[in-house]
């Protein structure tokens, strides 16, 4: 039950997301209000962002008014994965990614003795 209720929140989130950037299937719930032009998905986050964590956090056993579930817990103690850090950590990481692809390449197209 708890990855059909964590699917079914992903898919509002998603849907509110492809609604946002032109698509998005309208058979599907979003959190988006009809009175609101929202130019960017960072708006709708801005408005909703809070309703999808306590969902989330909610699902993974989170009481919200008591008890922190996983969710709030990883962001407790991972600030990587949330503002204002996430940006810089994901650049840090994708550089890094791409030098040891680089290097990777390097490796083996370089022949080998005996070849």
């Amino acid at each position: 039950p708890q990855l059909d209720q964590l699917i079914a929140i992903m898919t509002v989130e998603r849907n509110s997301v492809e609604s946002i950037l032109g698509g998005g299937d309208q058979s599907i719930p979003t959190v988006l209000d009809e009175n609101v032009a929202y130019r960017e998905p960072s708006q709708m986050y801005a408005k909703h962002g809070l309703w999808f964590t306590k969902q989330y956090d909610m699902i993974l056993g989170g009481k919200w008014d008591r008890t922190e579930g996983r969710v709030l817990k990883l962001g407790r103690y991972n600030k990587d994965q949330y503002q204002p850090h996430s940006l810089e950590v994901w650049r840090v990481g994708h550089e890094l990614a791409l030098d040891k692809a680089r290097e990777a390449g390097t490796i083996y197209r370089t022949p080998r003795k005996g070849q």
